[in-house]
Parts: structure tokens; sequence; C-alpha cells
């Protein structure tokens, strides 16, 4: 690695068979304009679509919302993965249960759910990418997040 390079991290933790995870983008030194306009729009990506989530809320709706952000700033053909995926107890390195955050969904959000969101920008052809996420739980009172904020960009000189 290299001075410039953007590296994105996927960190689990793993208590009594439950799965928490949190996303995080590190650039190696000062980062392009154009590494921040992504991060930028994956940060408020991950935002939009949080906001959508709500006890009784469809499920696509989520997504949906995390996808007009990446249209706005002329990032969606670079994001191409779902938005969110339920996590549960398992067995690692799995994390996953079978709900998917995704526009094709047809299931709606309930009390007591758990799951993580992403939003994941790669431009292969520019070598560079972005990775924002967490993991939250919905209750009654809302939203809750997991796992620390992984919404800035961390800069390591």
């Amino acid at each position: 690695m290299e001075n410039g390079d953007v590296v994105c991290i996927e960190f689990a933790g793993i208590a009594r068979r439950y799965q928490c995870v949190t996303m995080k983008t590190f650039s190696l030194g000062e980062p392009s304009a154009r590494v921040r306009a992504m991060h930028e729009a994956g940060k408020e990506s991950l935002l939009a679509g949080a906001r959508a989530i709500a006890v009784g809320a469809p499920v696509a709706e989520a997504e949906v919302a995390s996808i007009v952000p990446m249209e706005r700033r002329g990032f969606s053909q670079f994001s191409n993965m779902r938005f969110g995926i339920g996590i549960s107890a398992a067995y690692p390195p799995s994390w996953v249960d079978t709900m998917s955050i995704i526009r094709e969904s047809k299931e709606v959000f309930q009390s007591g759910m758990t799951f993580y969101l992403h939003t994941s920008i790669q431009i292969p052809d520019e070598g560079i990418g972005a990775l924002v996420g967490a993991s939250y739980m919905l209750s009654d009172k809302g939203l809750e997040q997991l796992t620390p904020g992984s919404e800035e960009l961390a800069v390591i000189s």
C-alpha cells in the first residue's frame, strides 16, 4: 500500500453467536477530491436509507431512499450491492440471515429486527472505492445504531 490508496474494511464482532458488523473507509494520506465526493455520496446514501426505516415501513423503501443521493451525485452506476441484510445468531464466519434490504423485498420492518446497512461504491477503472455502514436494531422507539459510526472518512497520515 502507498500514499493515496483507499482501503475499505468490514469489521465483525461476535458474542454468543450474535454478530455485529461495521464498515469503514480509510485513505492513506490526503484523499483526492474524487474520493471525498464519493465518500460523501456514500454517507448521504446511508443516512437517507436509514431515515426511511420505521416499524411497519416497507423494507424496499429503505434501498429506494438510499439510491437518491447516489443518483444526484452521479455515483449510482458504481453502487451495485444491496443496501442491507438481516443479522442474527449464526455460526462464524457468517453473520447474515435471510432478510435482504433490497428494492424487490415484500417484507415490512418490524420491531426487534437487527440488520446492517451499508453503501458501497466501487470504481474499478479508477482503482477507488468507499464503504460506509454499521449494524442497527429497530424497536418501537426507532432505529438504534449498534456499532460505532463509520460515516467519516478516516485519513491516515
